[in-house]
């Protein structure tokens, strides 16, 4: 009730008060008529009749007896009321202002003074009677304008009123007083923050230049305290109210979008003093200060988008970004020990301690004034505690904002922070949500990501919560922010493991069993929707749903538990929600893989539908959407922007340091969804029956990785990157594909499946000599030779190493089983071999091996492909060895080999295949032999020599020069064997999905989002996958050869091998 529940003094504006006297209601308004007369105008009666009946109406109002008053306003007092604030004279100004202000508890009563113009006439009571002038006049006008604004902050208590003081005369008569009034500073400041807290509000402060007002306030304001003078001690204390109130609404502005010009210098300025003036035994403890500049700071710092610089900025001398970070040092160790301090007191005021501390006892005193004791109950201490843990939360908040910047991250840490999880132990209600926001926050932004402890931490701390809220020790307020944050660190592929680990479906089963009580249908869905958002992240984690991905256990499990979670989805596909519709049934169609085992026929309708609403929905396009939902267009459809436009807009954000978040996408796009039909996409584009839907795809995914949030960008450049696995239109499943196509590219396989091990050091092909430009040949020479895998390539067994990469986990993780085909594995006796290599003019007369099999306990390898020597009257002739399952040797005697290039291919197949042959055909340039029922083992372990080094004895029969080599797990027919011994060029090769991803400027594009590890991990998959194309090479390196060299010592495992993978193809 604003002033109601002051002193007779305070509401009548501290005048003399005559003796109390109680009218009946006739009797009142029957005086009042007299004084108001004309003719016989009695001020001083007028005065007296408000003064004599208010202590009576005001215990009638205290006791909830409103019948007085109201019969009053029904028999038209405010008529009499207005009399007097509407008087030529001003002293009668004053007094009907005065009686108006008792009424404002009064609904009736507010809507009939807004009517009457009420608050036009506060911003007149400072005009003067004519003929007054000079130091009266002034005296006066200071009076009277501190009786108005401290009747402005009463109204503000009101809604009716707060639109009538934010008109620009009201704000306009509100910025004269700040500035010329001194005592008037705390009351104005203090309305300014009652307006400030409606956030509709903000921009008609903004227009009336109050931001300015109070940015040149804030400036010039006088915070240090005077050494004696109760009359300046008492000023001081107005200016540390009026700074702290001027601080509140400055950080309000901030927080909303509005540019405020706060100079970082001035409160760390005042964060320093105070750190100094601590040690003085009076000095106070002025929390409500120190909260409010550290609200400020820390909302100057969230919104900037360089917190470093803005740290530090329009500092001097020696007070740079060191120093700063050394006063918030000592301001963080004082919220610590007051957090210490009173967490101590209130158990001991419990019963745990049987007396409080000395440290207490002085906390016990006004903030203000140290002199002042505090009664342990009174509403005073209550609000300096309040203050103290906003202090420490705000203090804790901006430290955490600095962590993710790497330039302040080791100062923090070497200048020894700690003790950085205290604000997660405040349970107030504002400052558990600023908390919570804080997390939501740092997780959305890219730079966050870089901070996996960081990260950890805050997921522990969330779920730590959400326990408690599942034990009732928790207000339901926070509940949708807590989810919030959790759905969005969920994006991380790293928390989606911990989420896993840590039973998250199970914390969420009992929340959506026993929805909060009092929430509204409507809240309920949103709460429902923003689990499924988690739930559909934790389930689209390679580990959680690939056979061939784990990091411990049983790889078919899978997380969620798909007997329970699956028929929770079902239930939801009939659901009223589009988005709990979508969600659901793309986690089907992902987790119900039988229905992509038919030809990419039958699939392409269910493709191109969610392809099609991903292009629509994705965070790439959300400028496009935010302009249609502006200009009211929503029912049409978003152009796409050109590919290199959007490839600028990458550049432009990486350069300026801005991030797109999901939050800010939220309203226009779909970023959870559409992060879930791209792990559906990325799974469909490992298939070599699939690969051939997505050639309208690669450009918008592409531009999904230039513009769309982290999360998004990091599913395109995995589905790019699985595009080039196997990569090939045709389905003929290129496992294994050594180019040589480079000196130092030995060990690069362009199907990029494969991590080939390099043995002792083949030869480059000698200039002029190699095939394709005379640049492509490697020559195996004794103690050389290539390993393809350390347990064998097999083609029905294909390695998934290379299929997935999940930040956080190494090799071995996402090969802990062979990669499942989408339908039936490929049958061991289909399979094509082909080979490039060089017969030399005089050739050495030993043997040549071309393939070696994988040992075997109690088996040593067999080499199950070579060229054996036989001598015949002191000739040489070369016959070719293929071993079969049997390890029956076959000798197959071919035209005699010419010296130069000679094409070979060996086609295994049954009368299943494509196309039919029981048995296997060898192929030599455009001769060939058809060996009957005859197959050669599916084990391809060694390539170009015999197993083994040269300094162990074995390596001795290296095979010579060849390039091109190729297994595909498929049956080749005859066509395209003779195709690729007739071939002259690259053009016909079977790498087109990557020249075409290469044309798009792939390499420039990828390189844009190396910033969060997640991401960066899928696009150095895709890099070095590109960087299997010769012309690429020298480009990758330009646009991001540094980069990838410091992540050879990333923390996170996966980054280190692309990271590695990636220069080892670039050689």
């Amino acid at each position: 009730m604003g002033g109601q529940g002051s002193t007779l003094n305070a509401v009548l504006g501290g005048t003399e008060v005559a003796a109390p006297v109680e009218l009946e209601r006739v009797e009142f308004l029957e005086e009042l008529k007299k004084a108001c007369a004309a003719g016989s105008e009695d001020l001083k009666r007028y005065t007296e009749l408000w003064e004599q009946t208010w202590p009576f109406r005001k215990k009638r109002i205290d006791e909830g007896d409103h019948d007085y008053d109201s019969d009053l306003i029904s028999y038209d007092i405010l008529k009499w009321v207005r009399f007097g604030f509407r008087h030529q004279q001003a002293a009668w100004r004053v007094e009907g202002i005065k009686a108006g202000r008792t009424f404002f508890y009064n609904d009736k009563a507010r809507q009939t003074l807004i009517k009457l113009d009420y608050i036009g006439a506060l911003s007149l009571i400072s005009m003067p009677d004519e003929g007054v002038g000079g130091a009266e006049h002034k005296a006066l006008e200071a009076e009277r304008n501190l009786l108005a604004v401290d009747i402005i902050v009463e109204m503000a208590d009101y809604p009716e009123f707060v639109g009538l003081i934010c008109e620009t005369s009201v704000l306009n008569f509100l910025c004269i007083v700040l500035n010329q009034v001194p005592k008037a500073c705390e009351i104005v400041t203090r309305i300014f923050v009652k307006l400030s807290d409606k956030e509709d509000n903000l921009n008609v402060l903004m227009e009336a230049s109050v931001g300015d007002i109070l940015e040149s306030f804030f400036k010039t304001c006088q915070y240090k305290r005077p050494a004696s003078g109760e009359a300046m001690l008492g000023r001081w204390r107005m200016d540390i109210k009026a700074l702290g109130n001027c601080a509140q609404t400055l950080g309000t502005m901030i927080k909303y979008g509005h540019q405020c010009q706060v100079e970082t210098q001035s409160i760390i300025s005042v964060f320093h003093a105070f750190s100094s003036a601590r040690q003085a035994e009076d000095a106070p403890d002025c929390l409500g200060l120190l909260a409010n500049l550290s609200r400020l700071f820390y909302w100057i710092c969230r919104t900037s988008s360089n917190i470093s610089e803005r740290m530090h900025e329009h500092m001097s001398g020696e007070e740079d970004e060191d120093f700063v970070l050394k006063v918030l040092q000592k301001m963080w160790v004082r919220c610590v020990d007051n957090h210490s301090m009173l967490q101590s007191a209130l158990e001991g005021r419990k019963g745990t301690f049987a007396t409080t501390s000395e440290a207490f006892e002085r906390f016990c005193t006004d903030d203000l004034d140290r002199s002042v004791k505090l009664k342990l109950e009174s509403q005073e201490l209550k609000d300096k505690i309040y203050s103290a843990r906003m202090f420490l939360c705000y203090v804790n908040c901006l430290l955490w904002l600095c962590m993710p910047v790497q330039s302040l991250r080791w100062k923090l840490r070497d200048i020894g922070f700690k003790r950085l999880q205290l604000t997660f132990e405040l349970r107030e209600d504002e400052l558990l949500r600023v908390t919570l926001s804080t997390v939501r926050h740092l997780a959305d932004l890219p730079e966050a990501q870089q901070c996996q402890d960081l990260i950890r931490f805050f997921g522990e701390n969330l779920l730590g919560f959400l326990n408690s809220y599942l034990q009732g020790q928790l207000a339901q307020s926070q509940l949708r922010l807590l989810l919030d944050a959790i759905s969005i660190l969920s994006m991380q592929r790293g928390m989606q493991e911990f989420f896993a680990e840590s039973d998250v479906w199970s914390s969420y089963q009992k929340l959506l069993q026993s929805p909060p009580p009092s929430s509204s249908q409507q809240e309920v869905k949103k709460i429902n929707l923003v689990c499924l958002f988690t739930l559909g992240e934790v389930a689209v984690h390679p580990c959680n749903r690939l056979s061939w991905v784990c990091k411990s256990g049983d790889p078919s499990t899978f997380y969620p538990p798909r007997d329970a979670f699956e028929p929770y989805l079902e239930s939801l596909v009939k659901d009223q929600d589009d988005n709990m519709r979508t969600i659901a049934s793309l986690l089907l169609t992902m987790f119900q893989e039988s229905k992509f085992h038919y030809p990419a026929v039958e699939i392409e309708t269910t493709f191109r539908s969610i392809l099609e609403w991903w292009m629509v929905n994705t965070t790439a396009q959300y400028e496009e959407q935010r302009e249609l939902v502006e200009n009211q267009l929503e029912d049409e459809t978003a152009p796409r922007r050109p590919l290199p436009e959007l490839l600028q807009l990458a550049i432009t954000r990486k350069r300026e340091q801005i991030a797109l978040t999901s939050m800010e996408t939220m309203q226009y796009c779909a970023p959870h969804e559409c992060v879930l039909a791209l792990s559906l996409l990325s799974r469909l584009a490992l298939e070599p029956k699939f690969k051939a839907l997505f050639k309208d795809a690669v450009e918008p995914l592409l531009g999904c990785v230039c513009a769309g949030i982290w999360p998004e960008a990091r599913e395109a450049a995995a589905t790019l990157a699985n595009l080039m696995w196997l990569p090939d239109w045709k389905e003929e499943k290129l496992v294994c594909w050594l180019k040589f196509d480079s000196p130092n590219c030995i060990v690069v396989d362009a199907a990029n499946c494969l991590l080939p091990v390099k043995t002792g050091n083949p030869k480059p092909v000698d200039m002029g000599k190699g095939m394709y430009k005379s640049m492509w040949g490697i020559e195996f020479v004794e103690g050389s030779c290539i390993t393809l895998h350390p347990d064998g390539l097999r083609t029905t067994h294909i390695p998934g190493t290379l299929a997935s990469a999940p930040a956080l986990d190494t090799l071995a993780c996402t090969s802990k089983k062979p990669y499942a085909w989408l339908g039936s594995e490929p049958d061991s006796k289909h399979f094509t071999i082909t080979c490039w290599f060089y017969w030399p003019a005089s050739p050495s007369p030993v043997d040549k091996v071309l393939i070696q099999t994988s040992p075997k306990p109690k088996s040593p390898p067999i080499a199950s492909l070579y060229i054996e020597c036989e001598e015949k009257e002191d000739q040489h002739e070369w016959v070719w060895i293929l071993v079969d399952r049997s390890d029956v040797k076959r000798v197959i005697r071919t035209p005699r080999l010419m010296q130069g290039w000679h094409s070979l291919a060996v086609v295994s197949s049954t009368r299943n295949s494509k196309y039919p042959f029981d048995g296997t055909k060898f192929f030599l340039d455009e001769w060939k032999v058809e060996l009957k029922h005859v197959w050669m083992p599916n084990d391809f372990h060694v390539i170009g020599n015999s197993t083994g080094t040269y300094e162990g004895g074995e390596g001795k029969k290296p095979f010579g020069l060849i390039t091109d080599f190729r297994i595909y797990a498929s049956t080749l027919n005859d066509t395209a064997i003779k195709a690729i011994a007739q071939s002259t060029d690259t053009e016909s090769h079977p790498d087109e999905i990557v020249r075409m991803i290469a044309q798009m400027d792939a390499a420039t594009i990828l390189a844009q989002r190396l910033d969060v590890p997640d991401t960066a991990s899928e696009c150095l998959r895709a890099l070095g996958s590109l960087a299997t194309l010769a012309s690429q090479r020298a480009k990758i390196y330009s646009v991001c050869g540094r980069e990838v060299l410091r992540m050879l010592d990333s923390p996170h495992p996966m980054i280190k091998r692309q990271a590695a993978r990636l220069m080892t193809n670039l050689a």
